[in-house]
């Protein structure tokens, strides 16, 4: 972990000097909240809620999950229904789907969660999964199934759902999560208290 943030914190800064910024132009923080790493998580919140502190500056925490889909979204607009598969090891699942689309009047997203990230095991994923591409048989072209937990799932290789929209490399990206945090209420902003991770796994709680 501490190698983690030994060279995290010497990336924001280049990020900072590249846009002629400092640490104190910075209005709030966005995260990647979990679920996801571990470490990858712990060390996010713990950078962030130390940065937060120094500055006394509000922070948001964002879904690796939903903002794993806006990224995808961002580079296939075209598709509806988006439901993301991590890999989250011994035999299960991190879930969640999304219905993302794109007012033609003033080009604002709508993103609303249809499935509520969870944790499932291999073959209750593997059910919830089958059930939502039934829903969309009609429209299989405009669904996405992300995720490097998609991988997993040898059903996904049948003919039948060759229409599918498939990526099992895609990650959360900045990018991503800066798009959700400037669309979120403000009330989901935390204090540098209220900032904390999102495992899932109770082992982790």
């Amino acid at each position: 972990q501490r190698s983690h943030s030994t060279q995290l914190l010497p990336l924001i800064n280049e990020l900072l000097n590249e846009h002629q910024l400092t640490l104190h132009d910075l209005d709030g923080l966005a995260y990647g909240r979990g679920p996801g790493s571990f470490t990858g998580v712990r060390v996010s919140v713990s950078v962030i809620q130390a940065l937060a502190f120094a500055l006394n500056i509000p922070a948001i925490g964002i879904s690796s999950l939903k903002a794993m889909a806006l990224n995808f979204f961002n580079i296939v607009p075209s598709v509806e229904r988006i439901i993301t598969l991590l890999d989250a090891r011994m035999n299960e699942i991190y879930y969640a789907s999304y219905n993302l689309k794109i007012n033609e009047i003033d080009s604002n997203l709508t993103f609303n969660e249809l499935q509520q990230e969870c944790l499932l095991n291999y073959q209750s994923a593997e059910q919830q999964l089958t059930n939502e591409i039934l829903e969309n048989t009609p429209n299989l072209d405009k669904l996405a199934i992300v995720g490097d937990g998609g991988k997993l799932f040898t059903c996904l290789s049948s003919a039948n759902y060759s229409k599918i929209n498939f990526n099992f490399e895609i990650w959360p990206n900045a990018k991503a999560i800066a798009q959700l945090a400037l669309n979120a209420q403000a009330e989901n902003w935390l204090s540098p208290f209220e900032v904390k991770p999102i495992y899932l796994r109770e082992m982790y709680s």
